[in-house]
């Protein structure tokens, strides 16, 4: 079941996606976009080691991570 809360959140993080992927197309805001993206692939790997500690299905945060770490090399090859 899907809660409120994550539908938002979910909705919130794709809407944050579309802007970083205009902004990198714009080449604007790069190195705090990349600063930003550093803490996000940290914090999904925290959330990863985790859900594989736990047992819990973690699919979902390996396609996360890779996703933040595309957006990150996309940053890295304009500069």
């Amino acid at each position: 079941m899907v809660t409120p809360l994550l539908s938002e959140n979910v909705k919130k993080a794709k809407a944050r996606y579309q802007s970083i992927t205009h902004e990198i197309a714009e080449n604007k805001n790069l190195p705090e976009l990349l600063r930003e993206l550093d803490e996000a692939i940290i914090a999904a790997d925290d959330l990863l080691v985790k859900a594989i500690l736990k047992g819990s299905p973690h699919i979902g945060l390996e396609a996360l991570k890779n996703e933040l770490w595309y957006l990150k090399f996309q940053i890295l090859e304009r500069d």
